[in-house]
């Protein structure tokens, strides 16, 4: 596997050597965002991270909420065993990881949770790697994407948020605004079915001239009360938040917003990207 140097941030070091997939932009940016979201939430106290891998979505997570208590869990023996490293190194108390699958965790545990992040396999249907590492880092295989969010449903508290990155699905053969709303449809009908309610839907890309290739969905329980409850799979969700989030103005510089979003967290200096 190939050995990775570790991220310097401004208030943490993550290493990634020997881990699956190594620390990225897309997550960095999603964990600043959340970060930033959380926190204005009233109820905060638990967390969830699933699939934490080396766990940079906890040590961002907690560098805004100190206090909070976060539980990681994560499959792949070498990022678990990165993340014990990170925490031990890092000297962080209120950070709790377990080596399983959070599938087999979910099974026994009865513990819910305020908050639930994760940025979990991407990949359902596409062809796998053959190493088995960047395979279960990267692919649901027996469980997919109706029992992850099975899984949020019955992990989350009936007042929780949770918020996850998912891939932005393409299709060339219709036009961009279509192509949105058939992902939103798309991803809502998992949530609809496992009685989640989509918020918000932010979608992520490279470039003003690139397609979006990621999304960050804010979920919550659908309540009794609450119109969604009825709706069908087929129908286009109601009273969705949309945004756009863009990462680059140019090449090795950030726009405005992202940089305002990693700026409490990254040494821009080191990482050699430009300032605003």
């Amino acid at each position: 596997m190939k050995k990775r140097n570790p991220f310097q941030f401004k208030h943490f070091i993550i290493h990634q050597e020997n881990v699956a997939l190594p620390v990225t932009t897309d997550a960095c940016i999603f964990a600043s965002f959340i970060s930033q979201k959380i926190k204005e939430y009233p109820q905060n106290e638990t967390i969830l991270d699933l699939g934490m891998g080396t766990g940079v979505l906890m040590f961002f997570v907690n560098q805004i909420l100190p206090n909070s208590k976060i539980l990681g869990i994560e499959k792949d023996p070498s990022s678990f065993n990165t993340a014990c490293k990170n925490i031990s190194e890092n000297n962080i108390q209120n950070l709790s990881i377990l080596n399983n699958d959070f599938f087999d965790w979910g099974k026994s545990s009865e513990q819910l949770f305020d908050i639930i992040l994760s940025n979990p396999p991407f990949f359902e249907n596409q062809l796998e790697s053959i190493n088995p590492h960047k395979r279960q880092a990267r692919h649901f295989s027996q469980n997919g994407f109706s029992d992850f969010f099975q899984l949020i449903n019955s992990k989350l508290s009936n007042h929780g948020n949770a918020w996850i990155m998912l891939p932005y699905i393409p299709n060339n053969k219709i036009e961009a605004e279509a192509e949105l709303d058939e992902n939103i449809l798309h991803w809502s009908s998992f949530g609809i079915k496992n009685n989640l309610t989509v918020c918000s839907f932010v979608t992520v890309q490279a470039t003003e001239f690139k397609k979006p290739h990621v999304v960050f969905i804010h979920l919550k329980k659908t309540g009794s009360n609450d119109t969604s409850s009825s709706q069908s799979t087929n129908e286009f969700p109601s009273n969705i938040q949309t945004n756009q989030l863009i990462v680059y103005q140019k090449y090795r510089q950030y726009t405005k917003e992202c940089f305002d979003l990693l700026n409490p967290f990254y040494n821009f200096g080191i990482f050699g990207v430009e300032n605003l």
